[in-house]
């Protein structure tokens, strides 16, 4: 950091994690994938992660129950597995549940999405939230943990208040 601020570059920051930018990229974006999925003419809202109730999922379900009736033409997508994959399966009927990705699919995925939704909180730094960023992928992510340290709220992505649906519902939209 120092080198660069020595010649004049400025507003950096060091962040101890990284995505690889090559990998998780827009150009990974993939029609073929969405005609795959049947999600060619929708807003592809991405949950990555590990299916646990700790991620505050409870979330996620109660924002897309009010999202899906305010926007008809949006898609819940779900890649990652976990304990409450069929209690979760049984909450969002509509939801498509990919099951755990890695390598190229994931980076297809993340690209082929239009919004990143990460209800988390109990993140300490939340690598898919860079993941999707590096896709050009906008996230929406609790104002917690270190989606709060990684996202300028309008500017990088939004962020709701913690555990609040009518919120996260409100800036995913």
């Amino acid at each position: 950091l120092n080198e660069l601020a020595a010649q004049g570059i400025h507003n950096l920051e060091w962040l101890p994690h990284g995505v690889d930018a090559e990998a998780f990229h827009p150009r990974h974006r993939s029609d073929g994938w969405r005609r795959a999925h049947r999600l060619e003419h929708k807003t592809v809202v991405l949950f990555a992660g590990r299916l646990v109730w700790e991620k505050d999922l409870r979330t996620l379900v109660d924002a897309w129950t009010i999202l899906r009736t305010r926007h008809r033409d949006a898609a819940l997508v779900l890649a990652g597995d976990g304990p409450a994959r069929a209690e979760l399966g049984a909450l969002l009927p509509d939801a498509l549940f990919l099951g755990h990705l890695s390598g190229e699919d994931l980076t297809t995925a993340f690209a082929s999405s239009e919004i990143f939704l990460f209800p988390s909180t109990t993140e300490t730094f939340g690598n898919v939230i860079l993941e999707a960023m590096a896709s050009g992928v906008a996230p929406v992510c609790a104002d917690a943990g270190g989606a709060a340290d990684l996202i300028e709220h309008g500017t990088t992505g939004r962020l709701f208040r913690p555990r609040d649906a009518e919120d996260c519902a409100h800036q995913t939209s």
